[in-house]
């Protein structure tokens, strides 16, 4: 699953797991907005949000208080988005969760082998597994709903964090689950042959009755 030695020089490469990543859980309806003090009395004061451009950033944001767990990520961002030759506004890492058998009743095989997601069997395109990561208790899945992302300014920091690299094809395996996952079409998208909305839709083809009144009605 892991790669015995990591990049040289070192770098962040697609489905390396980080260590201690801070993943926020935004509830809007919660969200409280940090400011500073204006004017007034008591609790009758006026104030203004808080507004800073973060060290290295070209943006001013403001700041707020947002629910969030820290956990180990691992990068979900492609690897040709992660060149430090070409710097890229930002980068995103998923989750890491405990992998609970219990939560898989129609069986494990399929996930724990991180089966081909575009064959016949249901691959479980939420997760990929990577059954047991040094420094946690466990097997453990990455999982692509729960994501966060980083500016380009934290690359390094983020690179500090790093504990494992995925091998060759596990990586490469990775890849294609992601893209399964977010490029998946639905049911109802298939159904109109828009799987693949780049292929012309074939004509529909026509019942006997419609050709046999087309047959009639040019007599």
């Amino acid at each position: 699953m892991f790669a015995a030695q990591h990049d040289d020089p070192p770098s962040l490469r697609q489905g390396d797991i980080i260590a201690d990543v801070f993943f926020p859980l935004t509830r809007p309806a919660l969200l409280k907005y940090l400011a500073t003090y204006a004017s007034g009395s008591d609790t009758s004061i006026r104030v203004e949000p808080f507004v800073e451009e973060p060290p290295g950033g070209r943006k001013r944001y403001v700041q707020s208080i947002s629910y969030g767990v820290v956990a180990h990520g691992a990068v979900i961002s492609q690897c040709c988005d992660l060149d430090k030759k070409h710097p890229k506004n930002s980068f995103s890492l998923c989750r890491l969760i405990p992998y609970e058998r219990a939560r898989f009743r129609r069986g494990t095989d399929a996930l724990e082998n991180n089966i081909d997601p575009w064959g016949p069997e249901n691959p479980y395109f939420q997760f990929f597994y990577l059954g047991q990561v040094d420094g946690l208790v466990g097997e453990y899945l990455a999982d692509f709903t729960l994501l966060t992302s980083f500016a380009w300014a934290d690359y390094d920091l983020i690179l500090e964090k790093k504990t494992h690299q995925l091998d060759d094809v596990n990586r490469n395996k990775f890849r294609v689950k992601v893209g399964a996952f977010f490029g998946r079409p639905t049911e109802e998208d298939e159904a109109k042959g828009l799987a693949n909305p780049y292929e012309p839709v074939a004509p529909r083809s026509r019942s006997l009755i419609e050709k046999v009144r087309e047959f009639f009605g040019r007599r």
